[in-house]
C-alpha cells in the first residue's frame, strides 16, 4: 500500500461562536476561518518507505534541475526561459529598461517530485 503525507493547511478562526446543544449532543456553531499556508516539513512516502524529507522548499529546489523562469513583459509578451547565459543577458537588459511586469522561477511540484522519485502518479 502506498502512503503519501501531503501538506494540510492550518486555518485560523476569526469568529467562533458556540450557539447551543443540538439533540446529539454535539454543539451548534457558527464560525469564520481563514486557511494559512503553515507547513514545515514533508514526508513522501512510497511502498511504506519514505523516500524524500524535507520543506517542501528544500524538496522542490534539490530537484529544480532545469532552471527555468517565466517572465511577462510590458505589453502582454509571455515567455519561459532556461536559465543559461543568454537568457540572462536578456533578462538583465529588460530589468535595466524597466520592461519585466513579473517575473518567477518555474521549480517542480512536490506531485512531479513524486512522480520522478517514484515513478508513480499521484491518485488523491
Amino acid at each position: 500500500m502506498e502512503a503519501i503525507k501531503r501538506p494540510a493547511p492550518a486555518k485560523i478562526n476569526l469568529a467562533l461562536d458556540i450557539l447551543g446543544p443540538r439533540p446529539d449532543g454535539y454543539h451548534e456553531m457558527r464560525m469564520v476561518m481563514q486557511t494559512v499556508s503553515l507547513c514545515d516539513r514533508v514526508a513522501l512516502l512510497h511502498d511504506g518507505e519514505i523516500v524524500e524529507f524535507g520543506s517542501p522548499q528544500e524538496i522542490c529546489l534539490k530537484y529544480n534541475r532545469n532552471k527555468k523562469y517565466h517572465v511577462l513583459l510590458a505589453g502582454g509578451r509571455e515567455l519561459e526561459l532556461a536559465q543559461n547565459p543568454e537568457n540572462i543577458v536578456k533578462i538583465t537588459r529588460w530589468m535595466e529598461g524597466d520592461e519585466i511586469m513579473r517575473i518567477h522561477s518555474c521549480e517542480p511540484t512536490l506531485e512531479t517530485v513524486f512522480l520522478e522519485v517514484t515513478g508513480k502518479d499521484l491518485n488523491v
